[in-house]
């Protein structure tokens, strides 16, 4: 994968995950035995699935830029910047920084990231 397929394989991957807030998405995105780790904590999929349903329940992003996205073979190297809202306050901005694994059928099936967002009760 060039750095121009990982671009868009990270704007769709946010665009139908992470804005809209979709379990039923996570599928097309993550393989079933996926590790991840964000800011210091390991989450497999069942995590990932609370962690969206968290989102979806407690924030709204509002904006995306991607920032830098670079590829080689199957791992992508990614920063991002994002704007959103949450219960109690709009207009907060965050970044993640990360570098994305996928395996032999394009599914991600490791993340290691780092957030500027210190996520709530998931």
């Amino acid at each position: 994968m060039n750095s121009k397929e990982a671009r868009k394989f990270l704007e769709d991957w946010f665009n139908k995950v992470w804005l809209q807030s979709s379990v039923d998405n996570l599928k097309l995105y993550y393989d079933e035995n996926v590790k991840i780790t964000a800011n210091g904590s390991l989450r497999n999929r069942e995590g990932l699935i609370k962690h969206c349903e968290w989102c979806k329940e407690n924030e709204k992003i509002t904006k995306i830029d991607f920032i830098d996205v670079v590829a080689e073979e199957d791992a992508i190297a990614f920063r991002f910047q994002y704007e959103y809202s949450n219960k109690n306050a709009s207009g907060l901005k965050g970044e993640n920084i990360g570098i994305m694994h996928l395996n032999k059928n394009k599914k991600i099936i490791q993340v290691d990231v780092k957030s500027s967002e210190i996520f709530g009760a998931d």
